[in-house]
């Protein structure tokens, strides 16, 4: 029985994530646009989630309200090819945090499905041995 218990929490903690990932999603209209000063890609190999480790990731340079941020965010090919090719590309950055940009919570969380997917696996397996 305690082992339901375990896999319960593994799976609420799975979903409040998720939960907030689609909070800031639903938060998007009150979003400010910001063009893109510089852009890097990057590939992290000792920090962040085991999940993300082997991604590229991006590096993006804005301003807002004339003060210089930079934000971490998922590998986007559409943002990435913009640009690169036309000079200009444009992000979403929250006006009351402006160091944190729109795909930088898609990013963090990511690795929440991997979470649930596992959890309900192990819940399956639980079962079957009960079986």
């Amino acid at each position: 029985m305690s082992i339901f218990i375990i896999i319960g929490t593994m799976m609420v903690l799975g979903l409040i994530p998720l939960w907030y990932q689609r909070r800031v999603k639903l938060k998007k209209r009150v979003w400010r646009q910001v063009e893109v000063i510089s852009l890097t890609k990057i590939k992290q190999h000792k920090t962040g989630p085991l999940e993300l480790l082997g991604e590229p990731s991006l590096l993006a340079v804005y301003q807002y309200k004339d003060k210089e941020f930079t934000c971490q965010m998922a590998f986007r090919e559409r943002l990435w090819n913009d640009f690169h090719l036309s000079g200009k590309a444009h992000i979403l950055v929250d006006p009351t945090r402006p160091e944190q940009c729109f795909h930088n919570a898609e990013q963090a969380y990511r690795y929440a499905k991997w979470w649930l997917g596992f959890s309900f696996l192990l819940l399956v397996c639980q079962v079957i041995l009960m079986i």
